[in-house]
Formats: structure tokens, C-alpha cells, sequence
């Protein structure tokens, strides 16, 4: 079992190791004045210069009629402690993309995942 000073040794190792840098934009909901909510994004990053790491991951699929198809889906890396999840969106240099999902949510991680699809 890690101790706490491992843990944390992990964590700032993580980090250092994460070549690119994002800004990340979390959404911000008003009331409108029947009731109803309204979503949007602001022009200013809420998370600026965060350290990631964009992964392309490459697959070929093959479909009911025996033919082959390329995928690509992208997942970005972020520090364990990154505020990210579904709702937020990310520029990773002029790239902006809409998270679907993030994984590595748990106490004793070192990294978070988030899938991701270009907007």
C-alpha cells in the first residue's frame, strides 16, 4: 500500500510529466424569467494553463456486413485533482472539445481521464 508521501510524490511526478497545457470551461446556468434554465460557456477560461496530456487512440472496428472502419476517439490526461467532468469543456492549443466522461475519480489516484469528442 502507498504511503501518503508516496501518493503525493506520484501526484507532482504526474504532473511534471504532462506535456501540454489546456484551458478548461465550466458551464454557467441562468434562470430566464419564465423559469427555465439556460446553459452557456464563458469567453475566459475558468481553469487556465491546466498540465494535460491529449491522447489519440487509434481502432479499427469491424461492423455487421464483415467491412473495417477506422476510429479515433481522444482522451485527455489531467492531474488527479483537475476539476473536470461532463459538463466542462476543453481548449488544448485552439482545439476545443466537450467531455463525455471522466474516470481516475477515486482517492487514491494520480491521474484523471476524459474521454472526449472535438466540438
Amino acid at each position: 500500500m502507498l504511503t501518503v508521501r508516496d501518493l503525493l510524490s506520484a501526484r507532482m511526478i504526474v504532473e511534471e510529466y504532462l506535456p501540454d497545457r489546456c484551458d478548461i470551461y465550466k458551464p454557467v446556468r441562468t434562470e430566464n424569467v419564465v423559469g427555465g434554465e439556460s446553459t452557456s460557456y464563458p469567453t475566459t477560461p475558468t481553469y487556465a494553463g491546466v498540465p494535460c496530456e491529449i491522447r489519440n487512440i487509434f481502432a479499427t472496428e469491424q461492423d455487421s456486413a464483415g467491412k473495417f472502419r477506422q476510429q479515433l476517439s481522444n482522451d485527455i490526461v489531467f492531474p488527479y485533482d483537475t476539476d473536470v467532468d461532463s459538463t466542462c469543456r476543453v481548449d488544448v492549443n485552439g482545439t476545443v472539445y466537450e467531455v463525455g466522461g471522466v474516470t481516475g475519480d477515486q482517492t487514491n489516484g494520480t491521474e484523471k481521464v476524459a474521454q472526449v469528442i472535438p466540438k
